[in-house]
Order: structure tokens, then sequence, then C-alpha cells
């Protein structure tokens, strides 16, 4: 901790949705084309031809991981944070995963003609991304932050055992499972952000 201050790590990200490819390109009406602008048009173009092939799997890749986030990560006032190198490994592991899945999904799918694959592959690996940003807060203000995400965290620990005693009397046993397999990651989270709450307490 820099005096005054507590280091955290903001997750700055942006995740593939439905409307990935959902860009429309206002080049059309522009006479001239100078190569650059040309490959770039086309690339628009690929990412709208792909929306109405793969927008439910896209969406599924988003959703899923949003599932992971909530592993390691809290979600804040200023957006989703770590607060540890763990936390930092973790943004990075799941940076590579994301990638390989967009890689994955575009590679087999077969209504995608295989001449654009690469580029279009290149083109999308660098537009989404999840990158952890190291950020010096105010004492005061991270420690605000820190204890309003853990109220946050307990209400929902609160809310799946609720939900698991629910599941259990109604036999829903997919549900359950579900239910019970996120308690564990939010308990775990909660945990330590209260030990580096404790840690940074005066």
């Amino acid at each position: 901790m820099t005096e005054g201050y507590i280091k955290l790590y903001l997750i700055d990200f942006t995740l593939p949705s439905r409307s990935v490819a959902r860009i429309r390109t206002i080049t059309d009406k522009i006479e001239e084309f100078n190569p650059q602008e040309i490959e770039k048009r086309e690339l628009i173009r690929m990412t709208t031809i792909i929306d109405a092939l793969i927008a439910k799997k896209i969406e599924s890749i988003r959703r899923s991981f949003y599932d992971l986030f909530n592993r390691k990560f809290g979600y804040t006032q200023i957006g989703w944070i770590a607060i540890d190198e763990k936390g930092v490994q973790y943004a990075e592991e799941l940076n590579k995963r994301l990638k390989g899945k967009i890689a994955e999904l575009l590679s087999t799918e077969k209504a995608i003609p295989n001449q654009i694959k690469a580029r279009l592959i290149e083109y999308l690996s660098s537009r989404y991304y999840i990158k952890p940003i190291e950020i010096l807060v105010n004492y005061n203000d991270a420690m605000h932050i820190l204890n309003q995400l853990i109220l946050e965290l307990k209400e929902g620990v609160d809310e799946l055992e609720n939900k698991i005693e629910q599941a259990k009397n109604e036999q829903k046993l997919l549900a359950l499972k579900k239910y019970e397999s996120t308690l564990k990651y939010q308990k775990e989270l909660l945990k330590q952000f209260e030990k580096f709450y404790s840690s940074h307490k005066a």
C-alpha cells in the first residue's frame, strides 16, 4: 500500500455479444478508399455477416465469462476489481481463454468461408479482451468501496442459501447443483475480500 492509497486492479474488458456484428459500415458511400480503409471496411462487413450465423453462440460465451468473473472479481461502483496478484493472473488466463473461444468458434463455423477465417479471427481477437489495470485509490474511498462490496457479497450469499433451500424443497436438482457451486465460489470470494479489508483497516 502506498501511503494514503490502496492498490486495486480494475478489470478492463470488452466481451463479444449478439451485437458483435451489427456494426454497419458508414463507408459505403465514400467513393475513394485507401488500402487500409478498404481492409477495415471488408472486416466490418464480415463481422456483420457472421451475426446471423453465430449470435447465440457468441452470447453464450459472454454469459459464461460473467459467471467466471464472479468467481474471482468483485463488482463495485467503479466496475469489476481484483485485489491481488492471483486476481491479475486469473484475468490474464481469462483473456487467453476468451481469444481461444473466439478462434475455436469461428474456425469450426462451416458457413464462414475458409479464406476469411484467419483475418476475421485476428480482427475479433484484437477487439475483445480482458485486461487488469493497476490503480491507486484514496484510502477512505477504497475502504468504502470494499465495505460496500462485502455487504453486497453477504447479501448474495444469503440469497443463494435461500435458493438452495427452495431448490431442495422443490427437488430441482439441476438448479440446486448450480446454486451450490456458485455459493462455494461466492463464500471464498467474500472471505478473500474480508481478509483484504481487515488487513488495511486502521
